[in-house]
């Protein structure tokens, strides 16, 4: 899957999004992302500055574009997420609301410890995926498997995201702790697998990304 391919509606205002399935395009009108604030009960706390991640998965993606690394700071996912959907999806305005945030890229976030030989130095981003650590985080709301369920968005569905029973399978940014060639995910059920191929493509991408809402 390339980038977004956008185009203008007869308004000259609404925007579609194009996926091309069997030779045949199909528009979508591309709806406004709804977002979580996750870090709510400690947002004073935290300066007002708002971590969200998008309530529905986005579109799919292959994390990286081959098995020879699954660090995040150079999988093919990160790059696209802060380029081609940073730029692609965010006005001007929106761009000036989002922080760049040093994303905590360790073997402790990853869930097997310091000794994870595939964790990476910290990276700066303004748009990521988040890590295992985050994800079973009950000050994020996950307190369960429940909340970590995603469902798909029309354009996501049509562009064949794995879903079963209605929710989706999504990537973490976390590593497998061996091998080079695969990274955790969130299955149907909200369960926190332990490793999908990073060239799979039909993993679903839920962003996330933080704001200063001052």
């Amino acid at each position: 899957m390339g980038e977004l391919e956008y185009t203008l509606g007869i308004d000259g205002v609404t925007r579609y999004v194009k996926v091309n399935s069997g030779g045949t395009d199909y528009y979508y009108e591309v709806e406004p992302i709804k977002w979580r604030i996750l870090n709510y009960i400690t947002l004073a706390a935290d300066g007002n500055k708002a971590l969200i991640l998008s309530e529905k998965v986005l579109t799919r993606k292959a994390w990286h574009t081959d098995t020879t690394s699954n660090k995040n700071d150079v999988s093919m996912i990160r790059a696209w997420l802060n380029d081609g959907l940073y730029n692609t999806t965010f006005s001007t305005q929106q761009k000036g609301l989002i922080e760049q945030t040093m994303v905590d890229n360790s073997g402790g976030t990853t869930g097997y410890g310091s000794g994870n030989i595939n964790a990476c130095g910290n990276t700066y981003d303004n748009i990521f995926l988040l890590s295992w650590s985050q994800v079973m985080n009950s000050a994020y709301g996950f307190s369960s498997d429940e909340p970590r369920k995603k469902v798909l968005t029309d354009y996501s569905r049509k562009l064949g995201t794995k879903e079963v029973n209605g929710f989706a399978h999504w990537w973490l940014r976390s590593p497998y702790h061996s091998g080079t060639s695969q990274v955790r995910y969130i299955d149907e059920d909200g369960y926190i697998g332990d490793k999908d191929t990073v060239t799979t493509s039909s993993l679903g991408v839920v962003p996330a990304l933080v704001i200063d809402l001052t």
